[in-house]
């Protein structure tokens, strides 16, 4: 069965992606500038991640860190506080496979996730709670970027992991506190909350791609965490459950 995937953005930006030949086509109507943030983001993942998993890799909105080959996902929605968690994490040594994607490998002993790094995107209110940080509040930012980009490997000096064996995911908030509070999660509830990474487009491969996050979360402690500043107690926390 040959299978299309057609994308329109409010008539700005189109999408065609024609799965069996791995390949895409993209128009848009205004200025690349103005849409530089669509094309290179949404536009881009969506089609990515339907090519992707046609090849046995299966995408999750997480950051991805880890500690020794093993990984911690760090799913979250915008405002979860996801990527400040991810730099607080770098801030205190662990390695870097990706801020807001990571891939899912199924191998007959365990899942493995691939890593798809990126520059980090962050708001002024993260920006201001890391010292080393504060340049980026001085420079411009960047036209049709909604948030200021930070490069890791420029400032923590990581060197980008290409994959590790997830053994915890862990599910943000902001604490009102100040203080961070891990609380252990069922695997089902665990599940529920990353099932709409499963784009509802063709039922096998959506299947497939929905029993690698069940694989996933049998495979690791799943934790809710509310997250404050003191990132070396949340460090000093998840690297001992990683051991």
């Amino acid at each position: 069965m040959r299978v299309h995937l057609y994308i329109n953005y409010l008539n700005r930006v189109g999408v065609l992606c024609d799965i069996a030949a791995g390949a895409v086509q993209v128009s848009f109507v205004e200025s690349e500038l103005d849409n530089l943030w669509l094309l290179s983001h949404p536009m881009f993942t969506i089609p990515f991640i339907e090519l992707a998993k046609r090849r046995g890799l299966y995408s999750v909105h997480a950051a991805c860190l880890s500690a020794g080959g093993r990984g911690v996902l760090i799913p979250g929605v915008s405002g979860s506080g996801k990527s400040t968690l991810a730099v607080g994490l770098l801030w205190t040594g662990f390695d870097f496979l990706g801020d807001d994607m990571a891939f899912l490998s199924p191998r007959p002993n365990a899942v493995r996730a691939l890593g798809f790094p990126d520059e980090i995107d962050l708001t002024e209110n993260t920006v201001r709670m890391f010292p080393e940080l504060a340049f980026l509040a001085k420079q411009p930012v960047a036209v049709g970027w909604p948030k200021r980009q930070l490069r890791p490997e420029d400032v923590y000096g990581v060197e980008p992991q290409t994959e590790c064996t997830p053994a915890l995911i862990v599910f943000p908030t902001i604490s009102k506190e100040g203080r961070s509070a891990l609380t252990p999660m069922d695997r089902g509830a665990a599940l529920l909350e990353l099932a709409p990474n499963v784009l509802l487009t063709e039922p096998s491969s959506c299947q497939a791609h929905l029993d690698a996050l069940a694989r996933l979360t049998r495979q690791c402690e799943c934790y809710r965490l509310e997250t404050g500043q003191d990132f070396e107690e949340v460090a000093t926390l998840l690297r001992g459950l990683l051991r």
